[in-house]
This record gives structure tokens, C-alpha cells and sequence, in this order.
């Protein structure tokens, strides 16, 4: 059967990306007015409860949004279905976040978090939970215009009242925090007016326990993808100190760009996938997979050749040295490898049979970790880039499990083979500029090199199908 062409799937990407560059923008321009209207001491705090929120948002999920997605476009039910999902989710949700927030006390010190941010960091998780499922209908739905501006919203909102309430009651960390949940709360609600608005929602419990049975894997799944950034920069303060700490979450925030994109392209390809035909979704993965990868091996690569002069413009001397760039463009080698990853996991999904990726993500974690310290060990004098290597390790352990997965859950097999030469090309070559970064000279032969491999695949791409299952 013939491929499938992924025209617009990169244009649709790109309106998704407007909703994950929001964050990052407000973060940038807000956090000086935080941090002078609270204090360093308060701004702990708020530093505390936003950790909190974030994790508890994705255990308030329950891991129905990727479900949610999912069963709109593929399940009898459909979008009325994944509506009334979001409905009980949302119910669920609630329930359990106000719950934890009316018994913080009791447990709050097991965190060492203050309870005054702890609660209003329950609420907000809350809100953000019920406002993840409801873009995961919108998803569904291609509705990626109110995708983005209820992300937009949400980013930009949430912390402008917080500051309003910092300078107009008491300036604490509580306060500021019970801004962000009030404003995440009214941000959700408008989401989900839209959700049950647009489909009214019908469930049952058969339809719950589906959603469940292919959400609730991918809590354990989602933790470990978000703890592998922590685990690093805890290993370096603890290892080297807080400086090293310190360039280690810039080398994490810069060299992991490129992955958000990628993951704002993913959320048009996903739908894309699943709304195919079963027969047809294996070719249209094997089509459009090497243009995702082309575009994550550019993004990371550039990112590896530009990262001395990003770090110089985020970040002061002491912080943005030679050895913090490594780290960046080490990290940056993972983007294509993640491209690798998703093309396997989008028909582990569609087949609803998620289960294994509770165990396949933390172990695959544990890899990573555990072959960072391992070199650290070896070569306790070669800089922050022995930890960085966590990072494309992770996502290349990541591949290799979501191809064993997707072989044991689904029966297509999609051509992966033509997306690999740009996937491992790029890890190489962003290795290889780490190892080079004080040469500008060889950086601008390979970038050279790279355009003209990238330019080669592109032209053989459009002369002939893909080939070469994996």
C-alpha cells in the first residue's frame, strides 16, 4: 500500500508549538517580578509548591488524556465518549485534589513543603489536570486554534493574578500560589465548558474502564520522563556543587528545546495516526516519520552549534563556561532519537494496550541513570557531559523498548528504517560538536555537512518510497 503523504502535519506542529512556547515565555518574563516581590525565602517556597503541582497533575490525570485522545478517534464511542470522559475525569480529579488539599497537614512533612503552599498547589494541579484533559479532546477534535489559546491562557494568566494578589494583600508564597489556582480554575472551567459544549458527553462504565486500563500505565510512564531532568541536576549538586547544579538545568533547559517542539509536532501527529484506518496507519508513520526526524535533527543541532552563545545570553560567566555547552549539545543528540520513539509508541496506543510502559519507562530510566554514573565514575575529570549523556541515552533506550512493545502489542509494522540514518546522524553529529565546541571553525564544516546530508535525504525521499520495516 502506498505511503500516505504527511502534507501539513510540520504547519499544524507548528500551531501547537505557540501553546508550549507560552510557558517557557512567561516563565522568562515573569519570574523577575516574582522573585523581587516575594524574596528569596518565599520564592523557595513557591519553587516547592510548583514541583508539587506538577507531579500531582499528572497523578490527578490518571492518565486519561492520553486516552482521551485516543478513544475519540479510534473507539465506537467516539468524541462524545472521550467527552464524557473528561466530564468524569475531571470529577475524579477534583475530588482527589481537594481531598489531599484538606489533609496537606498530615502528610505535607513527609516533603518537607509548607503547607501554605502545599494547598493551593493541590488545587492548582487540580485545575491543570482537568485542563490537560480537555486539550486532549481539543486534540481530537484539530481544534488546535482553542488548543493553543487556552494554553496561552493558561501560561500567561494563572501568574498575573498571583502577582496582583502579592501587591495588593500579603506578599507570601501562599498568596501568589492561590493566585495561580484561582486563574488555573478559571482556565479550566472555560476548557471544559468548550469540551461539553462541542460533543455532549455520554459514558459508561465499560467505556471507564477502557480509558483507565490504557491511561493509568502511563502515570508511572509520564513520572519517570519528568524525573530523569531532576535526577541530573541532583546529581550534579551533589557530586560537583551548586554551580555545576546550576549548569545543568540551563544544559537541560536549552538542550531539551528542541524536544518540545517535537512534542508539539506529536501533537498533530498523534491524532493524524489514529484517525487512519488500521491498515493504512503503518504507511503513514513509515512516510512521515523521516520528516519528523529531519526536523528534530536541525532543531538539535543548531542547538548544539549556537549553545556557547545561548548560554551567554541567559546566563553569567561563572555559568555559561565551556563545559555547560557540552552539556547542551550532548543533551540536544536525543531529539531525533525521541522522533524514533514516538513513531513505535503512536500504534502501542492505538492498540489500547499500554500496560507495559509502567515498567518500560523507569527502566529505561534506570539505563540512563545508571550509564551517566558510570561514566561519571570513569572519567570524574571530563566535565558535566558525562552526566548530560543520561539524557540521549534514555531516549535511545526509549526507541529500542517502544519497537519491542509495539511488536509485541500491534500487528502493523511500519518502515522506521529511512528515519534512522538522520536520527543516529544527529545524535552523532551534536556528540561530536560537544567534543569539538571551542572549534568554531569545525563546527562550520559539520553544520555545512549536515545541510547537505539533510538535503540528499529530502531529495532521495521524494524520488522513492521508504523502505525497510523495523
Amino acid at each position: 500500500m502506498p505511503s500516505t503523504p504527511p502534507r501539513g502535519l510540520l504547519a499544524e506542529g507548528a500551531v501547537y508549538a505557540l501553546a508550549l512556547a507560552a510557558p517557557v515565555l512567561a516563565t522568562i518574563l515573569l519570574t523577575p517580578l516574582v522573585t523581587r516581590s516575594l524574596g528569596a525565602v518565599e520564592y523557595g517556597h513557591v519553587a516547592s509548591g510548583i514541583a508539587v503541582y506538577q507531579i500531582a497533575a499528572i497523578v490527578l490525570a490518571l492518565g486519561l488524556p492520553a486516552a482521551i485522545t485516543r478513544d475519540a478517534l479510534i473507539e465506537a464511542s467516539g468524541t462524545r465518549g472521550s467527552s464524557g470522559t473528561v466530564v468524569v475525569g475531571t470529577v475524579a480529579a477534583v475530588s482527589l485534589g481537594v481531598t489531599a488539599a484538606l489533609t496537606v497537614d498530615a502528610w505535607s512533612g513527609v516533603l518537607a513543603v509548607d503547607v501554605a503552599a502545599a494547598r493551593p498547589a493541590l488545587l492548582n494541579a487540580a485545575a491543570l489536570a482537568t485542563l490537560t484533559m480537555c486539550q486532549a479532546q481539543l486534540r481530537a477534535l484539530s481544534r488546535a486554534s482553542t488548543f493553543v489559546a487556552l494554553g496561552v491562557t493558561s501560561a500567561l494568566a494563572p501568574p498575573a493574578i498571583g502577582l496582583v494578589l502579592v501587591h495588593t494583600t500579603t506578599p507570601t508564597a501562599g498568596t501568589y500560589l492561590s493566585g495561580l489556582a484561582v486563574g488555573q480554575a478559571l482556565v479550566a472551567a472555560v476548557a471544559l465548558a468548550v469540551v461539553v459544549r462541542a460533543d455532549r458527553p455520554s459514558t459508561s462504565v465499560t467505556a471507564l474502564r477502557r480509558s483507565l486500563r490504557t491511561g493509568l500505565p502511563t502515570v508511572p510512564h509520564q513520572l519517570a520522563t519528568g524525573a530523569i531532568a531532576a535526577a541530573l541536576v541532583l546529581v550534579a549538586a551533589r557530586t560537583t556543587g551548586p554551580v555545576a547544579a546550576g549548569q545543568m538545568q540551563l544544559a537541560l533547559l536549552l538542550g531539551t528545546a528542541p524536544l518540545v517542539i517535537v512534542g508539539a509536532v506529536n501533537n498533530a501527529w498523534a491524532p493524524r495516526v489514529f484517525r487512519l484506518p488500521a491498515a493504512e496507519r503503518a504507511p503513514y508513520i513509515s512516510s512521515s516519520t523521516p520528516l519528523v526526524a529531519m526536523l528534530a535533527v536541525v532543531l538539535g543541532t543548531g542547538v548544539a552549534v549556537v549553545a556557547p552563545l545561548l548560554l551567554a545570553v541567559v546566563a553569567p560567566p561563572e555559568l555559561a563556561t565551556p563545559g555547560a555547552a557540552q552539556a547542551v549539545a550532548v543533551v540536544a543528540a536525543a531529539a531525533g532519537l525521541s522522533v524514533l520513539y514516538l513513531a513505535s509508541i503512536h500504534l502501542v496506543f492505538a492498540s489500547g494496550r499500554t500496560g507495559w510502559l509502567a515498567v518500560s519507562t523507569p527502566a529505561a530510566l534506570a539505563v540512563s541513570l545508571a550509564a551517566a554514573w558510570a561514566l561519571r565514575a570513569a572519567l570524574p575529570d571530563a566535565g558535566l557531559w558525562t552526566l548530560a549523556a543520561a539524557v540521549p541515552v534514555f531516549h535511545a533506550a526509549q526507541a529500542l523498548l517502544a519497537v519491542l512493545l509495539r511488536r509485541r502489542v500491534a500487528a502493523e509494522r511500519p518502515r522506521l528504517a529511512p528515519a534512522l540514518p538522520a536520527a543516529v546522524g544527529g545524535a552523532l553529529a551534536c556528540l561530536v560538536l560537544a567534543a569539538t565546541m571551542p572549534s568554531a571553525p569545525a563546527r562550520g564544516v559539520l553544520v555545512a555537512v549536515l545541510l547537505a546530508g539533510a538535503a540528499t535525504v529530502v531529495a532521495r525521499r521524494r524520488r522513492s518510497p521508504a523502505g525497510g520495516a523495523a
